[in-house]
């Protein structure tokens, strides 16, 4: 079991650091920076989040959430990070790992297979099944990504993670409107706790990509 975990954290630890150390260099590849503020509580947040093609099969996605408090509105002490590994076996099924970690966040590494259907027209759907994690406390989760672009400009996508065993929910929806060449803006809400029992912090910002 440990050398499980060993092999998982250096497989995400690699993807982590080079997804978010590397310029994109070919069709696919792709570093994008972000900056937002709340209006609920107001306090800024910074994300890079960045995407990799080491081969025809295989990829790496790593992302870093530095966030301020309504108390220090600018002072980004609090940070979550989660790189993975993907392994594609065919159109629609692959093998991941990914690590989620931060402030006050049990390093977790989780185990399990995506897919990626089609679903449409100008349609990204990504989910993930994660039968597997390393403290063995927080139990299986499954996620789901599904983008939508519904004109040239504008996209609405949402991020929605599942945790089977505390049957809590994190949700994610944003609507992006690109304002030119690789920069957009967007209004993003994000929530977690108990299934039916929201409370979403709203957030709008820029984002510039590379």
């Amino acid at each position: 079991m440990k050398s499980i975990k060993n092999i998982a954290k250096a497989l995400t630890g690699f993807a982590f650091i080079v997804t978010l150390c590397s310029q994109p260099v070919k069709a696919g590849e792709w570093t994008t920076v972000k900056g937002a503020v709340s209006t609920k509580n107001p306090h800024a947040l910074v994300t890079v989040e960045s995407d990799a093609e080491i081969s025809s099969r295989l990829s790496v996605f790593g992302f870093i959430d530095a966030e301020a408090t309504e108390e220090k509105p600018y002072d980004f002490k609090s940070l979550y990070c989660e790189g993975r590994v993907t392994l594609k076996f065919n159109n629609l099924v692959r093998a991941i790992a990914e690590y989620n970690g931060g402030n006050n966040y049990e390093d977790t590494i989780r185990l399990g297979i995506a897919v990626t259907p089609k679903l449409g027209k100008d349609n990204f759907t990504f989910i993930k099944l994660f039968p597997y994690e390393t403290t063995e406390k927080k139990g299986p989760q499954a996620s789901l990504f599904t983008l939508q672009n519904l004109t040239d400009r504008l996209s609405a996508s949402i991020l929605a993670d599942y945790n089977l065993d505390s049957k809590t929910l994190y949700l994610e929806p944003t609507l992006d409107y690109k304002l030119g060449n690789n920069l957009s803006a967007f209004i993003q809400g994000r929530s977690f706790g108990k299934v039916g029992e929201f409370d979403f912090v709203p957030y709008v910002g820029i984002s510039k990509s590379f």
